[in-house]
């Protein structure tokens, strides 16, 4: 069967899935969705709803419902579109909204349904896959090894307080209590699933699941990884039952150049899963029963990748938020908006940065005065790193990497999983 480029899919979007409605409307709309500048997306949305047929509002609103977190209303959504046999949306935008179930129902725990959705894709969609970038079988393999797993669950009954600690990289770890060994893992905003150790997975006799399935390093390297859960962890007075965590060879956590290993990571669906976070500057974790109201909404969630809105030079920008990261990255989207200043007052040079399987080399500059803002927090930052060339898994879209660096300039960072916001105080 014929494969679809990009492009004839976004002309596909663009063109053949605007005949019910106004169709300029329906292009700027697709544009913003598949650039994922969400944050444009729900202003523009909210603003023009009313020129939009309502199957294509429920269209539009399901995405924005699924990266503001909202996923049952997405799902919702979902299912009254679906539920009009004659709902004229064409088959590229519901290869999109398809794609937005999967991810609903992975971030709700609800494995055996994420991979019916998937088969279903592959089996009837697959003029719209990029078979050069078809990670759906190796999706498939990661969910299908999770239909048994019981969902993930929380009890938060009071707050928490607890003291994280810096380790040799200057990473923030924390204490994780797992059948009664107090054990130090990663606390990254950036990964997607939790980690570890297979020999830990295995002293703490984890339910180890396998599946032929890999992940994409920041560096790009794939990494073969096993699954596994525990019943139970606990994070100070917090209990968590049935946690999903990705098992890697303990080789592949290992970096003796360094003299440096991971544990483990705790990752987004348990950090999420605390709904919100304060980190102050006395490197100090702070989990509310309660949550306070926010009057931002510039905190984004692609599929488990928390984005954030930010402005630099009146540029919006999308930077992924990634507290497992001691710096902040720029990427190539950065340096070609900023190139010529770049280029005119810094050297190129050559570096090297390793993550999960191992270290790559890289062509950039190490650049300053890079002033960003986000929410009620603005920050002039030194020596960023600005990569020229695309790399590893980092989405083409993202413009940098928010790292510690510009978290430690506040006295706290607040991150509102359920109000769908970040600050700085």
């Amino acid at each position: 069967m014929k494969k679809f480029t990009f492009i004839s899919i976004m002309l596909l979007l663009i063109i053949s899935c605007s005949q019910k409605t106004n169709p300029e409307l329906v292009k700027t709309l697709n544009i913003l969705v598949e650039s994922k500048k969400f944050f444009q997306l729900e202003e523009k949305f909210l603003e023009s709803r009313h020129l939009l047929s309502k199957n294509y509002e429920l269209f539009y609103s399901a995405i924005i419902h699924n990266v503001f977190n909202e996923l049952n209303d997405s799902n919702n959504d979902i299912a009254r579109l679906l539920s009009d046999t004659d709902h004229g949306i064409c088959d590229s935008m519901l290869f999109r909204l398809y794609e937005t179930k999967i991810s609903n129902h992975i971030k709700l725990f609800e494995y055996s349904e994420a991979v019916d959705v998937t088969q279903l894709l592959i089996n009837e969609y697959d003029d719209f896959i990029d078979i050069e970038n078809n990670n759906y079988y190796n999706q498939l393999n990661l969910f299908s090894a999770l239909v048994n797993v019981p969902k993930q669950e929380i009890i938060k009954n009071q707050d928490c307080l607890l003291d994280m600690y810096k380790d040799i990289t200057g990473l923030w770890n924390i204490s994780v209590n797992v059948v009664d060994i107090q054990t130090n893992f990663l606390f990254d905003t950036g990964f997607n699933f939790s980690g570890i150790r297979k020999s830990l997975a295995k002293k703490y006799k984890f339910h180890l699941l396998p599946a032929d399935f890999y992940v994409t390093s920041f560096t790009g390297m794939k990494v073969d990884c096993d699954l596994a859960y525990a019943d139970s962890i606990s994070i100070e007075n917090i209990y968590l039952k049935n946690v999903v965590f990705l098992v890697y060879e303990d080789a592949d956590l290992s970096f003796p150049e360094y003299n440096y290993k991971i544990n483990g990571i705790i990752g987004f669906p348990v950090i999420a899963a605390m709904e919100e976070i304060h980190i102050n500057k006395k490197n100090q974790l702070f989990i509310p029963k309660i949550m306070q109201d926010f009057s931002i909404h510039n905190l984004a969630i692609d599929f488990l990748t928390p984005i954030v809105s930010v402005n630099h030079k009146s540029n919006s920008m999308i930077f992924k938020l990634d507290t497992g990261s001691d710096g902040t990255l720029l990427y190539s989207n950065f340096y070609q908006l900023n190139k010529p200043e770049i280029d005119a007052n810094y050297d190129l040079g050559t570096f090297s940065t390793f993550g999960a399987g191992g270290e790559v080399e890289y062509n950039g500059y190490f650049i300053n005065g890079t002033q960003l803002e986000i929410g009620n927090g603005k920050a002039t930052l030194d020596s960023l790193l600005v990569f020229v060339d695309d790399i590893g898994s980092v989405d083409k879209h993202f413009h940098g990497n928010l790292g510690q660096d510009f978290i430690q300039q506040f006295d706290e960072m607040i991150i509102s999983y359920r109000k769908s916001a970040i600050d700085f105080k």
